[in-house]
Parts: C-alpha cells; structure tokens; sequence
C-alpha cells in the first residue's frame, strides 16, 4: 500500500489554543476506527507548531503489532531517518522470516496431540470459573458496554519497591509474581470472592526467529487464584508461581480460540473469562533520538479501555508507576483513586508481615482510619 503523511498545520493558531488544538488532534486520531477490510492499518499525521517544532503521531492496529513491534519500528525508523539525513541508504537486514511464515507454521503445529495437550490444561484449569467478578460498581452493569474509559496514576516508592523486590527474592518469586498475589489479595478483598481470575498479556516471543519481527504475536493468559482468608500472602505467593508458570508452558493456545473452546456464553457487556487485567510492563524504554532533531515522548490519557479494571505496572528510576485503567460504566474516578491508595497501603503490610493471613491487612490509609474512629 501507499503510506500517506498527512499533515495538519497549525501556526496560525496561537498561544494556548494552539496546545488544546493539537491536544484535540491526537486524541481524534488515537480513536478514529480503522476499516480492517480496507485498510490501511497504519496511519501517521504530523501537526505542525511551529517552524523547528512538530508533533509526529503514528497509529498502527493492533492486528499488525504489539508493544514489542513498536519499539522494533522505532529502531527501523531511527535508523532510517539518520541514514537519509547522511545522505544514505537504509541499511534494511535481512530477516530470517516473515510474519506470513510464523503464522502457517504456528497453525501447522498447533494441532493434533499438542493442541488436544494445551486445550485440556486450560480446560481443567479453568473448570468452574465464576461468570464474573463480583466488584462492587458506583453504576449497575449496563446492557451494553460503551468502552469509555479513565485512568488514574500512582506512584511507588522506590524504597518501598524494595522491599517488595526483597520479598520475591526470598519467596523465588519475580516481581511481576509478587504485585499479581498482591492484586489478588486486593480483589479478594474487596469481592469476598475466593475465586478470581485476571487476565495477563505476554509476548509470546519465545523462538530467537520472531525477535525483529514486526506484527501480532502477544496472547493473553487466564491467571486463576483460590484464595481464603486464612492463607498466608507467602502461601498465596507459592500458589501465583504455580499458576504463572504453568500458564506459561501452555502460553500458545490464542486466547480466542480458548475461549471457543471453553464454549463461554458471551456478552456484550461483560468479557469473557476475566473482566480484570494485570500487567508489569518489563521493557526497557530506549530513547527515540534523531539527529539533528530533540524527540520527547507525549503522553496521551486513554479514554478507551477493553476492561472493566486493568492495572499496569511500569517500573521507572525512583519507584514503579502504576496506572489504573477503568471502564467509565462501572466505577466514578474518585473510587479508583480509592482502589489505588488501598493497593498501595496492602503493599506496605505485605512487606511488614507477609505471614499473615490475607484476612487480617488492613488496606485502609491513615486518613480513612481517623474518619472511621
């Protein structure tokens, strides 16, 4: 196909109107639907501010790629742009496969005896799973989901990220393991529910030949945990690893076609399986310099989420940001901002006494502990 730059020029717009203007663009962009039949499925626009400053906006569907092909076409256009700028040619390495050949190979070999293997894993795994999570909404459910999403940021300590830290290594448990077990301890709280299953995104790049390919490989695991209030969070812990890393020996089975073949009743206001994710975003950030020119990332709120709760975890240089994504239907922002003090408070006792059980932590902050006495 033919890639089209378009450009959006707006010098003649001054002062602060220039910034909602350009605001205002990016977000009608981030959520301008893409004709999968017609394509394309990439699209960039460049809103010009000024003569030495610029705002370059790429959109790709996420049928093409995943967070992992984003940071490869950087690296691709990095390249690219300081070759011509030299007056070169790209250096274009060659691949040892193409995104066509990983699919026909993952549907030739995804059948049979491996298939039949996979699929009775996650069959008895997820036997009995309650048809939703029991969350208590500020809305009731409504018929149909609008997927109008808010998000809410937090920040953690980098002291108290340590201590969490010190908790995986002696329970030989990875952070991600650890902040899951925390979640769930969390959700069990707040649902009374003993059984809860949140979704986890993973790359599902485990063969050396798909690395440096750009396209959709990510798939997304059921996580299933069997919690009681007089498990200790070091019991729950033990049964996070188990759960994860058995989940992970059966990571190829498309998310899709599990749930075909778990034959869940869909709705189209309620996902099937978990309605809750959780992910710990462990990529490193590489810097996207062009010579000649300061690049600076611009952060974008999404006003859409496929969930009715997701968080996210991303660890930074003086702690770990954790951003609440949630669906506008259910929850008002000021009980999300609740959520995220309380999963902030659980931590610190976990970190205190991660022998008690999980009934006896109190998730209250101080200010909501002086309100109640």
């Amino acid at each position: 196909f033919r890639f089209i730059l378009e450009r959006a020029d707006l010098r003649s717009v001054v002062g602060k109107a220039r910034n909602e203007e350009a605001s205002r663009l990016i977000r009608a962009e981030a959520s301008r639907p893409f004709e999968l039949g017609k394509g394309p499925l990439i699209r960039g626009k460049i809103l010009i501010l000024g003569s030495e400053e610029n705002i370059f906006i790429l959109n790709m569907h996420h049928i093409i790629s995943d967070g992992w092909s984003f940071d490869i076409f950087l690296k691709e256009l990095r390249g690219a742009y300081n070759a011509y700028r030299k007056g070169d040619s790209p250096v274009d390495l060659p691949l040892m496969i193409q995104y066509a050949d990983f699919a026909i190979w993952q549907r030739n070999w995804l059948q049979g005896e491996i298939l039949e293997k996979q699929l009775e894993y996650w069959q008895k795994e997820l036997d009995g799973i309650p048809e939703v999570i029991a969350l208590p909404t500020d809305y009731a459910r409504p018929q149909e989901l609008s997927y109008s999403g808010g998000v809410h940021v937090y920040h953690i300590s980098k002291e108290l990220l340590a201590k969490i830290k010190g908790i995986s290594e002696s329970q030989g448990t990875t952070l991600f393991m650890t902040l899951l077990g925390a979640f769930q301890v969390l959700l069990y709280r707040y649902t009374g529910q003993e059984d809860i299953v949140i979704g986890s995104p993973i790359a599902n790049r485990h063969y050396k030949e798909i690395e440096e390919l750009i396209g959709f490989f990510i798939n997304t695991l059921a996580l299933r945990g069997k919690l009681r209030g007089e498990l200790t969070f070091c019991e729950v812990l033990s049964q996070v690893k188990e759960t994860t890393l058995n989940a992970y020996a059966h990571q190829d089975v498309p998310f899709e076609q599990l749930v075909d073949h778990l034959q869940v009743t869909r709705k189209i206001n309620c996902n099937p399986v978990f309605q809750v994710i959780f992910d710990l975003h462990n990529q490193k950030n590489v810097p996207f310099e062009l010579e000649g020119i300061k690049a600076v990332g611009i952060g974008v709120v999404n006003q859409i989420t496929k969930f009715d709760l997701s968080l996210f975890g991303r660890e930074v240089e003086d702690g770990l940001i954790l951003s609440i994504e949630y669906a506008k239907d259910l929850f008002k922002a000021e009980t999300i901002e609740r959520l995220a003090r309380h999963f902030v408070c659980l931590l610190e006792e976990i970190v205190l006494e991660p022998n008690k059980d999980i009934r006896g932590y109190n998730i209250l902050s101080t200010e909501e502990r002086q309100q109640i006495t």
